[in-house]
C-alpha cells in the first residue's frame, strides 16, 4: 500500500510543477491560427508572434526562449532562419537543446532536423560573442514557425537577463519570468510603455504582456535602446541609489583628493611658476596660463598603448604625472591646476 503522506506530497509537487511543463510542451494550433491570412491587429504584417516566452534560473543556469510565430506573407518566411547571439565561454548550447518545427496551414507538421550552425560575431582577446543560427523547414505562406532554444551559463557567471519586450514583429502574447534564486541584491529597471509591470511572486519575477508594437525603425531616430520596451536586471551590493550615491561620493572624493596631493615635485615645479611676493589672484593666474600651454588630449589625440609604450610614458595616476608628461586629458590638466595651487598655499 502506497504511504499516503507520500501521495500527497506528490501530488502537491504535481500540481506546483504542472503549469511550468505546461508551458514547456509546443502548443496544438488552434482552427483560427491555421486559417489566419492577416492580421487585423497588424495591418500589412509580414508575420506575427502569436506567442513568446523567455525565462531564466539562476539555480538551474538555464534560459530558455520559446516562440510561435504565423507567416502571413512572402517577406514573413525569413523569420524561418532563427540567429541567437549569446556569449561564448559563458554560456552554452547543443543540439539536443534546440527544437523546432514547422506547420503548414493543413495542419502537416515537418519537424527540425537539420542541426544548427554556430557562427562567430564578434572577438577580441577576452571576449567572444557566437550566433546559433537554424533554419526551420519547409516554410509557406500561411505555416506557424514554433521553436525552442536553452542555454545553459557557466556556474562561474551570474545570470541578469535583459527581456527586450519588443521585436520587428507585432506580439499577441508574451511572458517573461526570472528565478534568481538565492542571490540577492537584486534590482531591475523597467522600460515597458504598455503600463505592464513586473510581478514579484515570492522572488520570481514575472512579466505578462500582450499586443506589443513593434520596435520603432524610422530614419533619423535615436538609438533603439532608448525607444524600445525592456526590462534589465542587474546585481548591486546598494540597497537604494540614494545608498549608491552616497558611496560613489565618498569614493570619488578620496580619489580627486590622492590625485591632487601637492608632492614635492609639484612644489618645486610651482616654484618656478610663481613669485613669494605675488598676491593670491596672481598666483592663480599664473599657474593657469602654465596648464594651459600642455596638450590637451580630449582635443588633439590621445597616444596608443604601443605609443606611450615606446616614448616610456606611464598611465596617468596623479597630477603629478601630468605634468611631467605635459599632457593629459581636459580632467587631468583641470585636477593638475588644483594640485599645483595647493602646492602654492591657495586654497582650493
Amino acid at each position: 500500500m502506497r504511504n499516503p503522506v507520500f501521495v500527497s506530497k506528490l501530488l502537491l509537487v504535481l500540481a506546483i510543477a504542472t503549469p511550468v511543463l505546461l508551458r514547456a510542451q509546443f502548443q496544438q494550433p488552434s482552427a483560427e491560427e491555421l486559417k489566419m491570412t492577416a492580421d487585423p491587429k497588424a495591418p500589412g504584417a509580414g508575420a506575427v508572434y502569436l506567442y513568446y516566452e523567455e525565462s531564466s534560473d539562476a539555480t538551474t543556469h538555464i534560459s530558455s526562449f520559446y516562440a510561435r510565430i504565423k507567416v502571413l506573407t512572402e517577406k514573413g518566411k525569413e523569420l524561418a532562419t532563427v540567429s541567437m547571439p549569446y556569449e561564448r565561454g559563458v554560456d552554452k548550447v547543443k543540439d539536443k537543446d534546440i527544437e523546432g518545427r514547422t506547420i503548414h496551414a493543413d495542419g502537416t507538421v515537418i519537424p527540425l532536423s537539420v542541426k544548427s550552425s554556430d557562427l562567430m560575431e564578434v572577438k577580441t582577446k577576452d571576449f567572444q560573442m557566437n550566433s546559433v543560427v537554424f533554419n526551420l523547414p519547409s516554410v509557406e505562406v500561411g505555416s506557424i514557425l514554433e521553436y525552442r532554444v536553452k542555454f545553459h551559463r557557466s556556474g562561474d557567471w551570474e545570470i541578469q537577463p535583459t527581456w527586450l519586450i519588443q521585436k520587428p514583429n507585432f506580439i499577441h502574447q508574451a511572458h517573461y519570468e526570472f528565478n534568481p534564486g538565492y542571490y540577492s541584491n537584486l534590482h531591475y529597471m523597467s522600460y515597458v510603455g504598455s503600463g505592464a509591470k513586473v510581478v514579484d511572486k515570492k522572488g520570481i519575477y514575472t512579466l505578462d504582456i500582450a499586443d506589443v508594437p513593434p520596435e520603432p525603425n524610422e530614419d533619423w531616430m535615436p538609438p533603439l535602446n532608448t525607444l524600445r520596451w525592456r526590462v534589465e536586471f542587474y546585481y548591486s551590493q546598494y540597497a537604494s541609489i540614494h545608498d549608491f550615491w552616497i558611496n560613489a561620493r565618498k569614493n570619488w572624493a578620496i580619489w580627486v583628493q590622492e590625485f591632487t596631493k601637492p608632492t614635492n615635485h609639484l612644489k618645486e615645479a610651482v616654484a618656478g611658476i610663481v613669485a613669494p611676493d605675488d598676491s593670491e589672484e596672481v598666483k592663480a593666474r599664473k599657474i593657469y596660463a602654465a596648464v594651459m600651454k600642455l596638450e590637451n588630449t580630449a582635443f588633439t589625440r590621445q597616444k596608443s598603448k604601443a605609443e606611450r609604450k615606446k616614448d616610456k610614458l606611464k598611465d596617468i595616476h596623479k597630477a603629478e604625472d601630468v605634468w611631467k608628461q605635459k599632457s593629459g586629458s581636459d580632467d587631468d590638466i583641470a585636477l593638475l591646476y588644483v594640485a599645483l595651487a595647493r602646492a602654492a598655499g591657495l586654497k582650493v
